[in-house]
């Protein structure tokens, strides 16, 4: 019975490309999609440990990767770590690609260049200085070094005798000579520890380097306060914060946090505190911004002008000539002549007619709650309670969800 009997193995050749297939083995390509064998177009078609062997006229397959000394045509083809060099997976261009204590061996005649190899110790035989570990390759044998005069350029002689790399400021070191700057604290390398050792407009750079730096100007970026000539506000160098940190006729200006000087009548501004007269009226500089900023007898006009926008004119006084657009000493204009007023009637629109201590019926501003009063009309539609300016004097006088309290 064939079907009890063990079957001896064979090699069977493997199919080829668009045929039937149940798993990877049996094709070419070792690739089976679909049920049908097809080639790879980049290395991560293929399986782990395998790359994608690319020719000009197709056929693409997927191949073992290679090891180190074995040829290759691209670095994908060297497993991990090698690199393709000169058409050989190797481990190394150059130095820099080996740990400290290894140099690239490419010069040498061996079966498997460019591979990382342990520095040699003194009395071995050498071809630079590079692969010593004293760092010193003297008529083809590694010796050690007695002074730094013996190093390269950039190097000095340790105690072990042996040529080291002199680190910059921010780099490990054991002790001062290790240092380009002869400072090593708490093993790193550094020109300064803290900017009492710089010079004036220097300060240490901590974060990284420990080297003094030029202190930076104002509208430069910085995260401290001893980096800038000043101070750093909100990441920028600058002089002040506030406005009242800056001189008399100045202000503190933005981005750059710096003192400016104040601008003068119908300048552009954005702010009160920008302006000689303190008062920005529809974003020009002028006298005033209201009324109230003028002195007794004068008003805030708005002359409409560039140069000029606003400004404390006196009133008109009584019997002078006036129109709908003359203020009045006594806030009255009757005929077009300023006159005083009779009764609330006769004034602007939150005035009202009081006699002012000169015995003459004037035009006053109308007040709100707390303000001293004589009359009901002093309180701008509120109540004269007390002599004071009040939005009730019983419970009648409020809504019906509230009610009438004193709150003195």
């Amino acid at each position: 019975n064939i079907n009890s009997q063990t079957l001896p193995t064979v090699c069977l050749s493997a199919i080829a490309i668009a045929s039937n297939c149940v798993n990877d083995r049996p094709c070419i390509t070792k690739r089976c999609i679909s049920n049908v064998c097809v080639e790879c177009s980049k290395s991560s078609d293929c399986s782990g440990g395998e790359y994608c062997d690319i020719t000009p006229k197709g056929g693409n397959n997927c191949k073992p990767k290679r090891t180190l000394g074995q040829t290759c045509t691209t670095d994908n083809a060297c497993n991990g770590g090698l690199s393709c060099i000169d058409q050989i997976c190797s481990q190394c261009r150059d130095d820099s690609n080996c740990p400290s204590n290894q140099f690239c061996e490419n010069q040498r005649d061996i079966l498997v260049p460019n591979i990382c190899s342990d520095k040699l110790a003194n009395s071995l035989q050498c071809v630079g200085d590079n692969e010593c570990i004293s760092g010193r390759c003297i008529g083809d044998i590694c010796i050690q070094c007695l002074t730094s005069e013996e190093c390269d350029l950039g190097q000095l002689c340790d105690a072990k005798g042996v040529c080291q790399s002199i680190k910059p400021n921010g780099g490990s070191c054991n002790i001062d000579i290790d240092c380009i700057s002869k400072r090593c604290i708490q093993n790193i390398c550094r020109e300064c520890n803290d900017s009492s050792d710089c010079d004036t407009n220097e300060f240490c750079d901590t974060t990284l380097t420990y080297t003094c730096e030029t202190m930076k100007e104002i509208g430069s970026v910085c995260e401290l306060n001893y980096e800038c000539k000043d101070r750093c506000i909100n990441n920028q160098c600058g002089n002040c914060q506030y406005h009242s940190d800056c001189g008399r006729g100045q202000f503190c200006k933005n981005f750059p946090n710096v003192c400016t000087q104040k601008i003068g009548f119908g300048s552009s501004c954005s702010f009160n505190e920008e302006c000689v007269t303190t008062f920005c009226h529809n974003e020009l500089c002028g006298q005033c911004d209201s009324d109230i900023n003028c002195r007794t007898g004068s008003y805030c006009k708005n002359l409409g002008s560039t140069r000029i926008p606003t400004m404390c004119v006196p009133k008109a006084s009584m019997g002078s000539s006036c129109n709908e657009e003359t203020v009045c000493v006594s806030g009255s204009c009757v005929s077009n002549v300023c006159t005083e007023c009779l009764d609330s009637q006769d004034c602007p629109t939150g005035e009202y007619c009081m006699v002012n201590i000169d015995g003459v019926n004037t035009c006053e501003v109308a007040t709100g709650v707390g303000k001293p009063c004589e009359t009901n009309e002093a309180c701008l539609g509120l109540y004269c309670v007390d002599n004071l300016c009040a939005e009730c004097r019983t419970h009648s006088d409020c809504t019906p969800e509230s009610y009438c309290r004193s709150v003195g």
